[in-house]
């Protein structure tokens, strides 16, 4: 059985672009799963990734960007939304999976744990840097210490 491994990241984006045509609509406004950052989150990649993939997919006529409102967002972001020649293509990776729910189809297997490791390492890391800076500015206070007693 196919696996979110076996799609490319361009076709997962034009696949999350497909199930989210009906909300995109709106030359104005939109929601977030058609942003950079909301389409990284369902597809499981980086955000340059998507950036990168989403470039192709402009240039290679399967999707237009544009600007536009975002629940959350101060600014007007980069959206995406298929052309007819994606609908083709978003269409025909479609049949592959038929019986499937698109977020199933996006999601690689293992990601959520994935991410919540890198994140508990990242957490770890952060906490002995932490403990690193605590014991030099023990240091540094003494010093301090040490050089007003001497006077100044």
């Amino acid at each position: 059985m196919n696996t979110a491994y076996d799609l490319t990241v361009k076709e997962r984006i034009l696949l999350n672009l497909m199930a989210q045509d009906h909300a995109n609509g709106d030359e104005f406004a939109t929601v977030d799963e058609v942003s950079q950052t909301g389409m990284a989150d369902l597809c499981g990649v980086s955000r340059p990734h998507i950036s990168t993939s989403c470039k192709e997919l402009v240039k290679e006529g399967f999707a237009v960007m544009l600007l536009r409102h975002v629940a959350g967002h101060d600014a007007k972001i980069s959206t995406y939304r298929l052309t007819d020649k994606g609908r083709v293509k978003a269409s025909s990776i479609r049949r592959v999976f038929p019986s499937l729910e698109i977020g199933q189809i996006l999601e690689r297997p293992g990601y959520r744990e994935v991410r919540k490791r890198d994140r508990a390492n990242e957490i770890k890391d952060l906490r002995t840097e932490l403990g690193n800076l605590t014991g030099r500015m023990v240091k540094i206070e003494r010093r301090i210490s040490l050089l007003e007693e001497d006077g100044l």
